[in-house]
């Protein structure tokens, strides 16, 4: 995710939305913003979803990617 979405909790909101979800996976934050590598038995395109709809009032995403990434194991 690009925007602002670094220094305003949006972090411990995925991971929080993630965990209400019941999806499993990381969260993190590089140069180009944070990033969220999620896995489990609902929808991703609800977690897109509410990731957009429900950010914490201070963020602004202004681009999200997503692409399936083959599982580990």
């Amino acid at each position: 995710m690009e925007g602002i979405v670094q220094g305003v909790g949006f972090r411990p909101f995925v991971h929080a939305l993630a965990a209400r979800l019941r999806l499993g996976g990381l969260v993190g934050n590089d140069a180009d913003g944070v990033f969220a590598e999620v896995e489990g038995p609902r929808t991703i395109e609800e977690f897109l979803l509410r990731l957009e709809r429900d950010a914490p009032p201070l963020a602004r995403i202004d681009r999200v990617r997503s692409w399936p990434i083959p599982p580990t194991a």
